[in-house]
């Protein structure tokens, strides 16, 4: 997995939307395809995609959550050593522990 830093200025983002990152090489519909550039000052390497756009075009996303998702998430706010420390009590939940 890479970090990548993207910048948007789009106005159909919505705060905690779920979004696609379309990387450097994919093309989109239309024959757009995306690339590294500077764009508001600094370097995007790549390109966020709203579901809705998506959905314009024809393309479904499915969201899909795991149950381990459900009892880590919240508690991966403040960095791994707060979660470490919720590991076992999250193991025992899902009937792991």
């Amino acid at each position: 997995t890479q970090i990548r830093g993207i910048v948007c200025g789009a106005s159909n983002f919505s705060v905690g939307e779920h979004v696609v990152v379309a990387e450097p090489g994919v093309t989109l519909p239309g024959d757009f395809t995306i690339t590294s550039r500077e764009t508001y000052g600094h370097v995007s390497d790549g390109m966020a995609v709203a579901a809705k756009t998506l959905k314009w075009h024809g393309i479904d996303l499915t969201m899909s959550t795991r149950a381990y998702d459900i009892q880590v998430w919240p508690n991966a706010t403040k960095g791994f050593f707060k979660l470490k420390k919720k590991i076992p009590s999250i193991l025992e939940a899902l009937n792991i522990g």
